[in-house]
């Protein structure tokens, strides 16, 4: 069969014909928004982003004259009222640390949690008992401060990872996840001019 084990591919209540041609065009190649991020014939394609929904996490750099700066991770939800948020965000420890993180930054959210306890990773949740949509809702912040000093300029990725994403029934939503950057400004090392102390010659004795 062609069917996934959930038949009612395009979720509107019903296993019809319609679930079984959705499933034919991803078959040979036909993408549509309910195609599986591995279709049948074992070809991957990126998640289906049906609803608009999209987390991005944000930018920024940590200039000279800062030791740190404060990153968001926003979701915009238009169609679908989301439920349940689970994301990690990561990020090269060799490079930054992580000052804090807050979580449910936003008032649409019921609760939220954020844990940045495991190395290279910021881990994020958040609820709404009654579903939100909405655009640049705050899903939480990190504030990364500097690590090691960098000898250049150094720019490091911020990919996202969605873990889960429902509404609030539990059924799983479409969601894109858009990765940030950050920059950090190597500071100079301050030259100062060497100083040369002369070193006084002891003073003569004459002796009579």
């Amino acid at each position: 069969s062609l069917h996934l084990p959930t038949c009612d591919t395009n979720e509107d209540g019903t296993c019809d014909n319609a679930d079984g041609s959705l499933m034919l065009q991803c078959d040979v190649g036909l993408d549509n928004s309910f195609c599986p991020v591995t279709p049948l014939g074992g070809r991957t394609r990126p998640p289906a982003t049906r609803g608009g929904a999209v987390v991005t996490v944000g930018s920024g750099t940590i200039v000279i004259e800062q030791s740190e700066v404060t990153i968001p991770i926003t979701l915009d939800a238009p169609t679908n009222a989301m439920g349940a948020i689970n994301v990690i965000v990561t990020y090269d420890e060799t490079v930054v640390d992580v000052a804090a993180c807050h979580a449910a930054v936003d008032s649409a959210f019921d609760e939220g949690y954020c844990n940045a306890n495991h190395a290279g990773e910021v881990r994020f949740n958040g609820v709404v008992a009654d579903g939100v949509t909405g655009k640049d809702m705050v899903v939480g912040t990190i504030t990364f401060e500097r690590g090691p000093p960098v000898m250049t300029d150094t720019t490091i990725p911020l990919p996202v990872r969605i873990q889960t994403f429902s509404d609030p029934n539990g059924a799983t939503l479409p969601v894109t996840g858009v990765a940030g950057q950050l920059t950090v400004q190597a500071i100079p090392l301050a030259v100062t001019p060497a100083e040369f102390t002369a070193t006084p010659r002891n003073p003569e004795v004459l002796v009579a």
